[in-house]
């Protein structure tokens, strides 16, 4: 009789000991508090749609460690749930800030305006407003949330996938100072005859460095199915498109890119390919390792 007291007991410690575990496990959100704001650049005139993820903890005396996610009307959510899932991990209180557009916008037009660099001031309106677009997160956007929040200057973080891992990398290159760590997942790198990898552009990046004294932390990522069709989804693409899906080259230039920053001194680079992902699954898997690289102790490598 008292066996079976103590194992009905033990089988009750056991059931909420789990019940606590998943509460933990599924329910993250319950820590932040999320809002949005709309924000008109004085550079460009363009408007934004500005969302926040808010600890509900009180800052660090240091300040909240930001990272900074673009295509926020589609990424933000994700990235929100993947930081406060790593809140398990005793991760330092994060404000996350997704920069987006307002629901009226065309948001691939702008957003191929804003994430796409240019190599002359002549060029189309639909793209190369990168430029202006860092101006905006830099001049603008930064002081704002300085102003609204306690924020620590040194450790600022930026990720973007797609045109967004390109921008990403375009700012590493011409102001590698505006942020403390890099995250580009499946950058278009192809951009404009692979653009970033011109020596005109790519070698600045050194001397920037040494100047500056400031030494990046750089992650890029890609899925290995990137280049070519997904054989457990094969599609039928015109002929067209599917040479030109060839032609870009994804994985390799991702690799190529990696390999140049790895050679540099002064900077700090991870490459991770993700077996079996193509350019869209690949999204939730690349925001995790994001999550990680900023927030692991910087002696673990964690590329393969």
């Amino acid at each position: 009789m008292i066996v079976n007291f103590i194992g009905l007991a033990y089988l009750r410690y056991i059931a909420k000991l789990w019940t606590e575990i998943m509460n933990d496990m599924i329910q993250p959100n319950k820590m932040y508090g999320y809002e949005t704001f709309t924000m008109k650049s004085a550079i460009s005139g363009q408007k934004y749609r500005i969302f926040l993820s808010v600890p509900e903890k009180p800052a660090p005396p240091s300040g909240y460690p930001v990272i900074y996610t673009l295509d926020a009307n589609i990424r933000f959510a994700t990235v929100a749930e993947s930081v406060a899932a790593f809140e398990r991990c005793n991760i330092s209180s994060t404000l996350v800030i997704g920069i987006g557009y307002p629901d009226e916008f065309d948001r691939v037009k702008q957003r191929q305006i804003d994430m796409t660099p240019a190599e002359s001031s002549n060029h189309p309106a639909d793209i190369g407003g990168a430029d202006d677009f860092l101006k905006y997160i830099q001049q603008e956007l930064k002081p704002e949330i300085a102003r609204r929040f306690k924020v620590d200057e040194n450790s600022q973080s930026l990720f973007g996938h797609s045109f967004g891992g390109l921008f990403a990398l375009y700012t590493l290159l011409t102001a590698p100072d505006s942020f403390h760590n890099y995250i580009a997942a499946s950058p278009s790198l192809w951009w404009q005859e692979k653009m970033l990898s011109h020596a005109t552009i790519r070698d600045g990046l050194a001397p920037k460095l040494k100047k500056l004294q400031h030494e990046p932390r750089v992650l890029i990522t890609v899925g290995s199915k990137e280049e070519g069709d997904d054989p457990d989804f094969p599609r039928i693409r015109p002929p067209k498109q599917a040479a030109l899906f060839a032609k870009r080259t994804m994985v390799d230039v991702a690799e190529n890119f990696a390999d140049f920053l790895k050679a540099l001194k002064g900077v700090y680079c991870e490459y991770y390919m993700f077996e079996g992902e193509d350019h869209g699954t690949v999204v939730p898997v690349a925001i995790s390792r994001m999550t990680r690289f900023i927030f692991r102790h910087p002696d673990r490598d964690i590329s393969p």
